[in-house]
This record gives C-alpha cells, sequence and structure tokens, in this order.
C-alpha cells in the first residue's frame, strides 16, 4: 500500500488471482522503489499460508554470481574444503563501476554457525578449514557478490554441503613381532584413528576443543579383541566342534575388556607357538568399525626387541616409493650392535618388483611398481644377535587400488569449435569406502598419443607425478594437459572447445581422471572431433563474413587484455569480456580483414592461464559466437 502505482499494480494483480505465475510489465515498477508482494495459497479445505518476496526496480542487472560445483556436494571435514565463485558484472546500463565486493556467510545450520577463514571471507574463493565441520549435518553457505559503488546491487549463490563420516582406522601399534615367553605383552591399539577427529583429541562429549571442534567426534573408541593359535600353514587351530581353539585360560576375562590397551601377564601365551590377535576398533556415530591383526610368536630366552619405522600404517599407493627403517633394541631400549638383519615381502608381486637396498642393513625400500594394487602384503624384519633367539617384527598394509568400474564418456562425439558444448559425464565409478569421496577432473590433452586401433586408453597414474603450474600439468606419457573443469565432487561438466589441428582430422584428445581419498587415480583417454568456426560455415558468405568479423573483433579484445594487467585484475578482465560479448552480438566489426588473426584456441589459452575467469570468458565468447552465426 502506498506505492506510487498502486492503483495499475492492483489492477495487475486482479488479473492473475489464481495463477501461481505474476508477470510485471516494463515499466510498471518505479526505479528505485521497493516492494513486497505476499501470495497466499489456499486449500481446498480452507488452510492457507503466506509468502512474501521484496523486490526492487534498478537501471541496471545485479552481478551475476556463481558457486562452482555441485548446488548439493557431500565433503569429507578432515580436509580443507575451497569454495570457488566465479562472477560477472552487469552488461547492461551506464554503469562505470568495474569492480565487485564479495562476502561469503554461513546460513545453516544456525545452532552451529561455522567460523569462516576472515583472511578468504571477502574474496572470490573462500577456505573452511579441516575440522570445523560437524559430521552429519548439513550446511548452507552464501556467496554475496555487489557493485562497489552499489552495495544494494547484488547477486547471490548458496551452495549447501553435506558432511560425511569417514570410515575408522583400527592399528595396533608395534605389529606383528617374536616375543619372549617370560614377559608381559602389551598390545597397544590407542593408536587407532580417526580422521574426521584429528590428533590429540581428549575432549569430552559435547566439549569441541581447537584440536576437536566435532561434537560427535569426541567420543573415544572401543575394542573388542579375539586371539586365534596358528597352525604350521598359518590357519588358525579349531576345535572338534569347528571353533577356535582358546588361546589360553583367561579366568581374569582379560580377552572380553572393552580397552584400546590389552596386558596379558608374562608365561600366559604358550612358549613355541604363534598367535593371532585381532581388534575391532568401534566409534560413533555408527558404529563405525575397523579391523587389525597382528601375529605373536613366543620364544624362550631373550631375543632382540625389533622396532620398525613406520611402525604401522594402513594403506600404500603402489607407485610411490615404500621406505621402511629397522633397528633391535634391548629390553632397556639401548640400542643392540653386531646385528645382522633380513627382510622380507609376503604378497603378491608385479614382474617389476625389485629391492633397492643391499641386503643386512637396517634399511628396506622396494622400487616403483613392485607391488600389485588391491593386494595385501606384510614385510617382516628377522633380526640376529650372537648367542640369541633371533628377534623379529612385521608389518601390514593394503595397496591401495585406484577407482575402477566406471566410464567417461564425451558427447556428442563432433562439434564446431566454441559453439558446440561437450557434455562430459563419469559415471559408475567404485572404491573401498574409505577410499571416498572420489574426486573427478577433465583436462585437454595436447602431445603424442596414437589412437589409431582404439577410441580410448585407460591409464592409472598417481596424482602426485602430475607437475601443477597454471592449470597446466605434465603429462607420464608426454606432452602437456591443460585443466577443463576443476577437480571436484561433480560426476557432470559442460564445455566448449577450441578447434583440432586439420593436421590430425580436428583431433583433440580429453582425458578424465577419478581420484580417491589416498590421491591415486585411473584416468581415461576420449577422443573427439572439433572443426574450426569458420570451416563448419562457409557455405554462407553471409556466416562467413561475420564470423571473419568475430575474428578480428577477438584479436582485438585479447590484445587488450593481453597487453594490461587483466588476467591479475578480475574484475576488469571481467568487464573486458562482457563488453566483447556485447559488442559482437550486436553489431559487425568494421576492422580491416587484413587484422591482427586470433583462433579461439588463444581465447582458450587466455581462459587456462586466468582460471578465476575461465566460466564466464568460455560462455560469454560463446554466447557472443551462437549470436553472431544466427
Amino acid at each position: 500500500p502506498g506505492a506510487t502505482n498502486e492503483v495499475a499494480l492492483t489492477a495487475l494483480f486482479a488479473t492473475f488471482e489464481g495463477n501461481p505465475v505474476l508477470k510485471f510489465d516494463a515499466g510498471m515498477l518505479k526505479l528505485d522503489e521497493v516492494y513486497t508482494v505476499l501470495l497466499r495459497v489456499t486449500s481446498f479445505l480452507g488452510n492457507e499460508v503466506v509468502v512474501s518476496k521484496t523486490i526492487k526496480a534498478t537501471e541496471l542487472n545485479p552481478p551475476n554470481i556463481f558457486i562452482m560445483g555441485a548446488a548439493v556436494r557431500t565433503v569429507d571435514r578432515a580436509k580443507n574444503l575451497t569454495l570457488m565463485g566465479p562472477g560477472s558484472l552487469p552488461p547492461c546500463g551506464n554503469n562505470t563501476d568495474n569492480t565487485l565486493k564479495f562476502q561469503w556467510s554461513v546460513l545453516a545450520p544456525v545452532s552451529h554457525l561455522v567460523p569462516l577463514d576472515n583472511r578468504t571471507q571477502t574474496s572470490r574463493a573462500v577456505l573452511l578449514e579441516a575440522r570445523r565441520l560437524h559430521v552429519g549435518r548439513t550446511y548452507t553457505l552464501q556467496l554475496k557478490g555487489c557493485l562497489g559503488s552499489r552495495p544494494d546491487l547484488c547477486g547471490v549463490a548458496t551452495a549447501q554441503l553435506v558432511v560425511a563420516a569417514q570410515p575408522v582406522v583400527a592399528v595396533i601399534t608395534g605389529g606383528s613381532r617374536r616375543v619372549p615367553f617370560d614377559k608381559p605383552l602389551v598390545l597397544d591399539a590407542s593408536a587407532s584413528f580417526d580422521a574426521d577427529q584429528g590428533p590429540n583429541c581428549t575432549a569430552a562429549l559435547g566439549e569441541p576443543t581447537d584440536t576437536c571442534p566435532c561434537l560427535q567426534c569426541a567420543t573415544g573408541f572401543s575394542a573388542v579383541w579375539r586371539c586365534g593359535i596358528l597352525d604350521e600353514v598359518d590357519e588358525q587351530l579349531l576345535d572338534q566342534d569347528g571353533f577356535p581353539v582358546q588361546c589360553f585360560d583367561d579366568p581374569n576375562g582379560l580377552m572380553f575388556s572393552s580397552s584400546m590397551r590389552l596386558s596379558l601377564p608374562p608365561k600366559t601365551l604358550a612358549a613355541g607357538r604363534r598367535y593371532l590377535f585381532t581388534v575391532e576398533a568401534r566409534k560413533e556415530p555408527g558404529p563405525r568399525h575397523s579391523t587389525a591383526a597382528v601375529e605373536i610368536e613366543v620364544v624362550l630366552g631373550a631375543p632382540p626387541i625389533v622396532k620398525l619405522t613406520p611402525s604401522n600404517f594402513h594403506k600404500f599407493n603402489a607407485n610411490s616409493l615404500l621406505t621402511v627403517k629397522g633397528r633391535a633394541v634391548n629390553a632397556d631400549g639401548t640400542p643392540m650392535t653386531g646385528v645382522e638383519y633380513t627382510w622380507k615381502t609376503d604378497g603378491p608381486k608385479t614382474a617389476n618388483f625389485l629391492v633397492e637396498t643391499p641386503p643386512g642393513i637396517e634399511y628396506y625400500a622396494l622400487a616403483l611398481g613392485s607391488l600389485i594394487p588391491g593386494s595385501s602384503y606384510q614385510i617382516t624384519l628377522e633380526a640376529r644377535a650372537p648367542g640369541l633367539t633371533p628377534g623379529k617384527a612385521a608389518i601390514n598394509f593394503v595397496v591401495n587400488q585406484a577407482p575402477l568400474g566406471g566410464v567417461c564418456s564425451a558427447s556428442p562425439d563432433t562439434g564446431i569449435a566454441v559453439l558446440t558444448e561437450f557434455h562430459l559425464v563419469c559415471d559408475g565409478w567404485t572404491d573401498a569406502p574409505e577410499d571416498l569421496p572420489l574426486i573427478y577432473s577433465w583436462d585437454l590433452v595436447f602431445g603424442d598419443f596414437n589412437f589409431s586401433t582404439a577410441p580410448s586408453v585407460e591409464k592409472t597414474y598417481e596424482m602426485n607425478e602430475w607437475i601443477d603450474v597454471a592449470l597446466t600439468r605434465s603429462d607420464p606419457e608426454g606432452g602437456y594437459a591443460t585443466a577443463l573443469t576443476q577437480r571436484a565432487l561433480t560426476k557432470r561438466d559442460t564445455v566448449v572447445l577450441p578447434a583440432g589441428d586439420p593436421a590430425e582430422g580436428h583431433h583433440q584428445i580429453l582425458r578424465a581422471c577419478v581420484a580417491d581419498n589416498f590421491g591415486a587415480d585411473t584416468c581415461v583417454y576420449r577422443r573427439v572431433t572439433v572443426t574450426d568456426l569458420i570451416g563448419a560455415t562457409a557455405s554462407s558468405s553471409h556466416s562467413r563474413s561475420l564470423l571473419e568479423d568475430l575474428r578480428s573483433t577477438t584479436a582485438t579484445v585479447l590484445s587488450l587484455i593481453e597487453k594490461s594487467d587483466g588476467i591479475g585484475d578480475t574484475a576488469r578482465t571481467l568487464m573486458t569480456v562482457n563488453a566483447f560479448a556485447q559488442a559482437t552480438a550486436t553489431t559487425a566489426s568494421t576492422a580491416s580483414a587484413n587484422g591482427q588473426p586470433a583462433t579461439l584456441r588463444r581465447v582458450h589459452v587466455l581462459a587456462s592461464a586466468a582460471p578465476e575467469v575461465a566460466t564466464t570468458l568460455t560462455a560469454s565468447v560463446a554466447s557472443a559466437v551462437r549470436t553472431a552465426v544466427h
């Protein structure tokens, strides 16, 4: 009530009675006047609900603000998270302000608003530090971008973060070993860890601290211990009813303790036997659980105490260098001299299996590619000292298997540079639960690749073997790759591509990589055909003329951007790109046909060099080209 044009608006509302859509004609809303529109929805039973919307008519469109990636995404609280928010300035009106001011905020849950990193909260990309989010909760983050001179003229984007619980990992410190019959045995599983919780967390439930900020994660582990006797072929001894033979008399119920430390008095276990002790570590919420096992061999005498570094690790990447250090110590912890060391690896080996360290020393290293992904291994060190029973220790681990079983596709198979939108999809990829979530990325690959016999080649590489510089990374096979998408949880994306080299059949090679939580990834190569814009429209002289003008205009704009510091100044770059898009879409350039040539590959390279404007740049150019062609 009281609006300048209240009569006209009341009449308009009457015409839309019963219609869920309300449309205002151009010019009906007065400039800079604020309106609150109420919508009343009534059911046939007479129940009502009223919602409101505040709108304001301005001379400019608000900025376009986006948050890259899926609108709803699952995140791992154990890792730092960065959200990127590209924005573009209004393409119409007489505004001369070319700056955008950003502000990130957490909208929900209201009961636990997470503090954002104050260094990035007012930038295009915000950082959420590891272990600040609560497992099981959903957070809504908002990015607001406003014109520098018009703080009331803003664009808004939101994203929802679903925080998933990560699997726990059970660990028994010291691993498998040989122990004396007349000494106590301590099996310590307190090193079992929860990636969501973080190290050194001793806070009580509901009392988050800097080292343990997660309310749900502040509960401790509980343990379920089991023991079995091993025979000569490493099988558990069974009684006549098929149940494991009891390891020892347990009148005090030691094996029924839920403690993460199991202490057995001297002479509890029989000398000359081997035992398999297993712990199941349990933890809320879930409960989540994980198991670890060690082999204990009991001997007479006092064998050297053998220690391994690392003393425990759960999973190892196949293409990383495996190194282990061992040492033998006396009962008082002092180093033992005159020791001869013997190393052994049990488990399936590749044809390239190679030990890179000489025999008899306290170090052990395996060459890259010696172990098979997905397989389990035990590395054992036996230490022999004169006059003593040999000491022994071992560690058990699994070689990480990269994601498998899925497909990645790019459609259509052929298209026109910048005009055709290629839909990139990766689906069906699986991995062990503790390896999740999976991260997806697409690259445009340049180099020598032979695709004469098959349209795709699948290879597995380690992410840490790639060199990342300005969105370009080296490829293990030679050549280089330019990122088309960011590494994200998103399985689907849409891109436009530059034209392929005519000498190579206009082919472009795309690489999709699916990485797991431990860094191992599977890369799949796909080939598409992307023809040049001019060649694709050569049959139309009018279209050809427009596209020649477009090419000349592109050269001029790219030259301006490249000569300025626009790459470092996001706002200026976006303003230039939008001006280019608008000018190209409305008028034909009068530049000389012999002007500076500029291919659309340069547009793509420019976008790759400035990741913060890549999305807006390609979208603006594509829009301009479509208008020119039509």
